[in-house]
């Protein structure tokens, strides 16, 4: 796209998040002129570094915004991803005609460098983060940015890594449903979706209006471009015209067949086993085989592919030991925020499990938990819907706890796990009743485990 498709526009950012922060500073570079508006307070100490950034670039920021725009002075609109579709500014922009554009849009129209997108309700930040893993170990320039966080890697915000990189890198990008609301001319040159199921039904009205946001990722897709399809999953199927080129994996057929063991190759050759991996489980099998194709449809031999695999290591708050203690192990996946991730997790640890889960829960549908009632010795529940969650729980589970607090959770888990089990936090839930995000979630559970491990982690 044109470096400077936004030179002379006026326009309206709202939000003044790590998102927001990006699109100001990008549009900015581009040659717009930029306005920020944000409900904080200007005392806020979450506002203090972004304003201050604003402030040397000399882009004005609005605080105790509460939603009154001039719309003469308006062009168009960047809007933040925390901000609701029917947010009536945004509801009035698009009846005036006024173009509303997210971050991914953005960077999209000012990127030189080709965008490979990773979105669905699990494994996108793994399948993310794995994949430029791949890109680097075999040489070639690439960017890990988007909405992937607390990973522990380089992380960037997509418009900075639009900014940053040459034609010759790649944006290796992890994009939400949130993003995909404000998208027009994005077309990454290849893209996939790793799952959908229930999630976000706090924003969307059904799982459908969801299913149909994630999908977005591909319309405008055409020749050129590269879509990997997990045949697994139909729901993350869209039509494609002929001239978009398909890999895929599956059980049955596809480019990389996929089992509870190994991944093979339509001639049967083994190329990677369960064993390989930085946390041996099928759901890694699955990811791995989705990274490798994404990294081969933009010409890295599959060969490189699995030896890169072979040496990644994880990333945080997505299935991360964190210590032991006699004979108890304790995992971090404090990213996982619906019950299909719960139990993929609990399922992956294949032995006893003491779970702490809770916080906001975001879904109706729990079912998919029984499925791994007989592996899980206790469950401690701890947040704002913990109560609830307990019903859910009490189904199959024969010691099920509720309490206040994650430090109280852990201490009942402490004293119910026995040698051989794995102590998960695995919450289900959003983390913004007790914490800032996931990411503080995971480290204050990490902090815990360091506490009561002492010199044994």
């Amino acid at each position: 796209m044109a470096m400077n498709p936004f030179a002379g526009q006026k326009v309206l950012v709202i939000g003044l998040g790590r998102a927001g922060l990006g699109m100001a500073k990008a549009l900015r570079w581009t040659g717009a002129g930029v306005l920020v508006v944000d409900q904080k307070q200007a005392d806020d100490p979450s506002m203090f570094d972004p304003m201050d950034a604003l402030s040397i670039l000399g882009i004005e920021v609005v605080t105790g915004w509460a939603g009154d725009v001039d719309w003469d002075t308006v062009d168009a609109i960047a809007v933040s991803p925390g901000v609701p579709r029917h947010h009536p500014v945004l509801v009035e922009a698009v009846a005036r005609t006024v173009p509303v554009w997210g971050e991914i849009e953005i960077a999209y129209r000012i990127a030189r460098a080709p965008m490979v997108c990773i979105t669905g309700t699990n494994g996108k930040s793994t399948v993310t983060a794995l994949t430029h893993h791949i890109f680097e170990a075999s040489g070639r320039m690439a960017y890990l940015c988007g909405n992937v966080a607390g990973t522990g890697l380089r992380e960037l915000t997509v418009n900075q890594a639009a900014l940053e990189a040459p034609e010759s890198a790649f944006l290796v990008t992890e994009v939400s449903s949130f993003q995909l609301e404000w998208i027009g001319a994005f077309r990454p040159r290849a893209s996939t979706i790793t799952r959908i199921s229930g999630d976000h039904l706090d924003r969307y009205h059904t799982f459908e209006q969801y299913a149909e946001t994630k999908l977005k990722m591909f319309q405008n897709a055409g020749a050129g471009d590269t879509v990997v399809r997990n045949l697994m999953r139909p729901e993350t199927h869209a039509p494609l015209p002929e001239t978009v080129r398909i890999f895929a994996y599956g059980e049955a057929e596809g480019d990389i067949r996929v089992d509870d063991a190994r991944l093979t190759l339509p001639s049967g050759e083994t190329v990677l086993e369960r064993a390989d991996l930085w946390h041996p489980s099928r759901h890694n099998l699955e990811n791995a085989a989705c990274a490798a194709l994404l990294a081969h449809s933009q010409g890295i031999p599959l060969e490189s592919c699995w030896s890169a695999v072979r040496s990644f290591r994880g990333i945080r708050h997505r299935m991360e030991p964190v210590g032991a203690k006699a004979g108890v192990r304790f995992v971090n996946n404090s990213m996982c925020t619906n019950p299909d991730a719960l139990a993929a997790s609990v399922r992956s640890v294949g032995g006893p499990v003491v779970l702490i889960a809770g916080g906001i829960n975001k879904v109706e549908d729990w079912g998919a938990v029984s499925s791994v009632f007989p592996q899980l010795r206790a469950v401690l529940l701890y947040g704002q819907d913990a109560e609830s969650l307990r019903r859910v729980f009490e189904e199959g589970v024969a010691q099920v706890r509720t309490t206040d607090s994650m430090r109280n959770a852990f201490q009942s888990a402490v004293e119910l796990a026995k040698e051989g089990d794995t102590v998960i936090l695995s919450p289900g839930c959003s983390s913004f009743d007790q914490f800032e995000d996931f990411i503080a979630r995971g480290d204050a559970f990490r902090n815990l485990v360091k506490e009561w491990t002492g010199d044994e982690t």
